[in-house]
């Protein structure tokens, strides 16, 4: 109480221009010290939203991995039903069986090669060529191929040879399941 009673007696022992002047390097003061509080909160809320939409595209991303994650399993346990239910199935007596009924001679040298696709399953390919075959009988091949659910077309390619003949390459697959994952 004696620090404010002292204060006031020198602030009205001053000159006026003196208290004045005073007056205002303290308002002059006080406005910059204020001035620099709203910096520093406007600065230190900035950073916060900046993390903030931060977070929130890490967290869109992450939603986005989780649901591409439950469609990669959907699909394995897709997969793995269709595997389940042709366990005899191979691929290479398929494609023998398939040429037979459809009257095809494949060119020498197809064979099958397995690729491994994930830790679950491998990517069992057999690539063959055929010449001479007309577009409707790619089609219809094609189509046949198609209709087996448990293989699909990985790539082709039609070359024409003559006018109304082409020649025709293609890699069919089939996915496997990798042992120690047959119970699952």
């Amino acid at each position: 109480m004696d620090f404010i009673i002292k204060l006031a007696t020198y602030l009205n022992n001053l000159p006026k221009k003196q208290f004045q002047k005073l007056l205002l390097i303290v308002i002059g003061s006080a406005f910059m010290v204020i001035i620099g509080m709203i910096y520093f909160i406007h600065s230190k809320s900035m950073e916060h939203l900046d993390q903030i939409k931060k977070f929130e595209s890490l967290s869109n991303k992450a939603i986005l991995i989780l649901e591409d994650s439950q469609k990669m399993e959907d699909e394995a346990l897709r997969i793995q039903a269709i595997l389940d239910q042709n366990k005899e199935f191979n691929i290479k007596s398929y494609f023998e069986i398939f040429c037979q009924q459809n009257s095809l001679i494949p060119n020498q040298g197809w064979d099958t090669q397995t690729d491994e696709l994930n830790e679950r399953f491998d990517e069992i390919l057999l690539s063959s060529s055929f010449k001479g075959l007309t577009t409707e009988k790619i089609v219809k091949i094609v189509d046949d191929f198609y209709k087996k659910e448990i293989i699909y077309i990985k790539s082709m390619n039609i070359k024409q040879e003559s006018e109304k003949k082409v020649s025709f390459e293609i890699t069919i697959a089939t996915k496997a399941i990798k042992r120690g994952f047959e119970t699952r």
